[in-house]
């Protein structure tokens, strides 16, 4: 929800969102609470206070959630001051300038393509697809040669798309043939192939990212994240240790979510605020303008239910 206020400051000619008092009402009359409640719960540490009457008056439950959706933006901005084109001021969420810069860009490009998914609103591009690229330039970013499975567009088996990788990164073969892989298999539960070498050493025991890229929702990423087989991909390149399997997402994973993550056994999470970080200096803008004009197709009307798709961020 706390992508939707961004949406709505970006629409808003003042750049601000409804307050939080208003978004309290709005979870009220629209029953939102029990749909937000599992999501929304356990973002962050509850505060915890000696004395009650320190407190005052109790939040109702509506402004405790809307509380914690405000502090899903304030954790943003901390996050990534330089390329987060929003703040909370006087209890909305406000759009920082309305001269955005290529540092708002990337941000911007997966806040639309985040909820052109969730909102199925029709764009040019599929948004899995779009954001498996994304995966590949954000592994890259963090010094990796990076190529994605499902880009390999003239390939037209499984074997055919490790090919066009190993072309792609020059330093990994695959060996298909090692391991039981269907016939109408596409890519073993795997996006993006990332590895760390001299293209010269070809040596067992090189490091190596698979990753994952999503779209789905948060409650979906710890069963994910598991998904890609370590042993298989293991077989499939001969290197003599498992590689590092790890999960992309362009949503943002607040601190405790992704503490729970980690401590439940999942690979480590790349999402839309870490992705923005790893981009950073490193890729081609994307065009502000073709961003935001997309961004304005997306109708929500009073975000009505049947529009609505709750995610954690």
């Amino acid at each position: 929800m706390a992508d939707l206020l961004e949406w709505e400051a970006l629409q808003n000619p003042l750049g601000a969102s409804r307050s939080i008092y208003d978004l309290a009402d709005f979870i009220k009359d629209t029953k939102l609470q029990n749909k937000l409640e599992p999501l929304v719960d356990g973002l962050f540490e509850e505060d915890v206070y000696e004395d009650e009457d320190e407190v005052g008056a109790s939040l109702t439950r509506e402004a405790e959630l809307a509380s914690k959706i405000f502090d899903v933006v304030r954790e943003r901005r901390q996050i990534s001051p330089e390329q987060y084109p929003f703040d909370v001021q006087d209890e909305v969420v406000c759009v920082r300038t309305q001269d955005f810069t290529t540092d708002h860009a990337i941000y911007l490009r997966l806040l639309e393509l985040t909820l052109s998914h969730s909102l199925n609103v029709t764009r040019e591009r599929n948004p899995r697809d779009e954001f498996e690229e994304w995966s590949v330039l954000a592994l890259g970013g963090l010094g990796y040669k990076s190529s994605g499975l499902m880009s390999q567009s003239e390939a037209s088996s499984f074997k055919d798309r490790l090919k066009g990788v190993s072309l792609a990164l020059g330093n990994l073969v695959f060996y298909p043939e090692n391991a039981a892989v269907r016939r109408k298999q596409k890519d073993a539960k795997a996006d993006v192939i990332a590895t760390h070498d001299l293209n010269e050493d070809r040596r067992p025991g090189r490091h190596f990212w698979v990753g994952q890229a999503t779209c789905s929702k948060s409650d979906k990423w710890y069963n994910k994240s598991r998904e890609v087989s370590a042993d298989l991909w293991k077989l499939l390149t001969m290197n003599m240790m498992h590689p590092v399997s790890a999960l992309l997402v362009p949503h943002h994973a607040t601190w405790n979510h992704l503490s729970e993550l980690a401590q439940n056994g999942s690979v480590p999470i790349f999402d839309r605020m870490r992705i923005c970080l790893m981009l950073r200096d490193r890729v081609e803008i994307p065009e502000l303008e073709a961003t935001q004009n997309q961004l304005s197709k997306i109708l929500v009307e009073e975000w009505g239910l049947e529009f609505f798709q709750p995610n954690v961020a």
